[in-house]
Parts: structure tokens; C-alpha cells; sequence
């Protein structure tokens, strides 16, 4: 069963991210999806799972808040939804999330919740935390095609569930 999920999750990814490819950048959409991996800060879910997982989201904007002309700098909000993980650990944040951007350089920082799952000797446990994150990114493009590479820090209530991610993606 878990086969026939990550197909059908890779299929679905593969056929996103094609249409990112192919959307024209004038007409964007305000979304993106990324992947990457992920470190996780914690000595026990790396001596389980080791230090590398990995990391794919998405996030969509909600609405633009500012734009000052002096300095060439907006900002906006977007709701984001990432999954990250390596056999018995993984969290899937959901954030709202505020976005401070001056050119192709942007910063971000949000708070949601985050369902996270983890396992122990003495079985595994699901649960629902308080998550927040942080990052940094810069956008590049590519023939038309708008892509970015960012550096995110994933903090959870649950400290096996925190680290950084090294994530690039497309937006539409």
C-alpha cells in the first residue's frame, strides 16, 4: 500500500510540477511547490532515522499587504503545507505565513499546526503540535519559467520534529 502511495504522490507531483514548467510568468498564479532535504536538529531522530529526510511542499498567496516604492520592497501572506520525513518520523505544518520581499531576494516567517508522527522502542505516536518556521529565498528565472531555491528552519513543539531544509521549486 505504502508502493501504490508514493507513486500516486509522485505522479501527481511530476504532473504539478510540468505545469509549473510550462505556466507563462506573466499571468502567475501565486503558488509554488518545492522540494529538498531536510536536516533534522534532533541527536534521537537522527540516530534512528539518520540526519537527512526529505522535504516537499507548496504554498499558495492569499493576498498582497504592502508595496513601498522608496524601497522596492512588498509583502504578502500565504498559507503553505509541507510534508517532511524519513521512515518513522515525519510532520506535515500547515502555516500562515508572512512574506517581506525587495527584488528577487524574499524573507518569510510563519506559525500553524503540524501533524506530526514519531516512533520509539515503545511504539509510535501521531500527534498535533505547535509549529512555526522561518526562511530565506531568492528567485531566479529560468526561459520564462519562475524557480527559487530557499534555506527554511522547520521548529516544531516536538524537538525530533525540528531542523532545516535546503528546498528549491518552480512557482505559477
Amino acid at each position: 500500500m505504502k508502493a501504490i502511495a508514493r507513486v500516486g504522490f509522485a505522479a501527481v507531483t511530476g504532473t504539478l510540477l510540468a505545469a509549473a514548467a510550462s505556466a507563462d510568468y506573466n499571468k502567475p498564479l501565486g503558488a509554488s511547490l518545492h522540494a529538498g532535504i531536510f536536516w533534522t536538529s534532533s541527536q534521537t531522530a537522527s540516530s534512528f532515522e539518520g540526519p537527512r529526510w526529505f522535504d516537499l511542499g507548496g504554498d499558495f498567496k492569499l493576498n498582497e499587504l504592502n508595496y513601498d516604492a522608496k524601497t522596492g520592497s512588498s509583502g504578502y501572506t500565504t498559507l503553505s503545507l509541507d510534508w517532511y520525513g524519513k521512515g518513522g518520523f515525519s510532520n506535515i505544518p500547515v502555516m500562515y505565513n508572512y512574506v517581506i520581499r525587495k527584488d528577487q531576494l524574499y524573507y518569510s516567517a510563519g506559525a500553524g499546526i503540524g501533524f506530526s508522527h514519531q516512533s520509539s522502542l515503545t511504539g509510535s505516536t501521531s500527534n498535533t503540535d505547535f509549529d512555526y518556521g522561518f526562511g530565506i529565498g531568492y528567485d531566479f528565472i529560468k526561459d520564462k519559467t519562475p524557480i527559487f531555491a530557499e534555506l527554511k528552519y522547520f521548529g516544531c513543539s516536538r524537538p525530533q520534529l525540528s531542523g532545516f531544509a535546503l528546498v528549491g521549486g518552480f512557482r505559477f
